[in-house]
């Protein structure tokens, strides 16, 4: 971090004495280190688009299953491993992503619920109505980038993997519509890989 300001400050001053003395050697060095540091961020840029080229190579003719468990969520009260309390012992929430052909997305929200008293678990999946991605990079998301659709399956634009959008799910739960985020990290890989056949 000290190493980048220092070398913006550097940069600045360079600037000024281009300005004052185009054809000093602090100029020349100055523009030395801008070139340098243009060649660098190609550099950077070109293997980011190799190795993605390599991901969606690799995305091709494959179903990709990732299973993420949103949160646990401790619905009721102190007592609520009791037979007598409302509410449920235990709940985790759950999205399904399919990635078809590392473009086509498909997203399911579920949970999965305790019985108190039996002990057995069961599955409730909730459908989805609506999905926006939109690009997104550490904490920005691009809102000006947004894909939306009206249904539980969106189309990636040509080229980008669903590790560079974060999604907004709206599913319905109990009669009530809810909304939540959800962004793969870019080492995150899949539960699942199946090949699709090519007909």
């Amino acid at each position: 971090m000290l190493e980048a300001i220092l070398l913006a400050a550097s940069l600045v001053q360079g600037s000024e004495v281009c300005l004052k003395a185009p054809r000093s050697l602090a100029c020349e060095t100055y523009q030395r280190q801008v070139q340098q540091q243009q060649q660098a961020e190609e550099a950077k840029l070109k293997k980011e688009l190799e190795a993605q080229k390599e991901l969606l190579k690799a995305f091709q003719n494959k179903r990709l299953v990732f299973k993420v468990r949103i949160r646990d969520a401790a619905v009721g009260n102190a007592l609520q491993n009791s037979i007598f309390s409302p509410g449920d012992a235990d709940r985790e929430e759950w999205f399904r992503l399919t990635v078809d052909n590392g473009n086509s997305v498909s997203i399911l929200h579920s949970t999965n619920i305790m019985n108190k008293f039996w002990g057995n678990r069961t599955w409730y999946d909730h459908p989805t109505s609506a999905i926006r991605a939109c690009k997104a990079s550490l904490f920005e998301v691009d809102k000006t980038s947004c894909i939306i659709s009206e249904s539980d399956k969106i189309i990636l634009p040509e080229g980008s993997t669903v590790y560079g959008y974060s999604f907004d799910v709206r599913y319905e739960e109990g009669g009530v519509v809810s909304v939540k985020s959800l962004q793969l990290s870019k080492d995150r890989q899949p539960d699942e890989i199946i090949n699709l056949t090519v007909r």
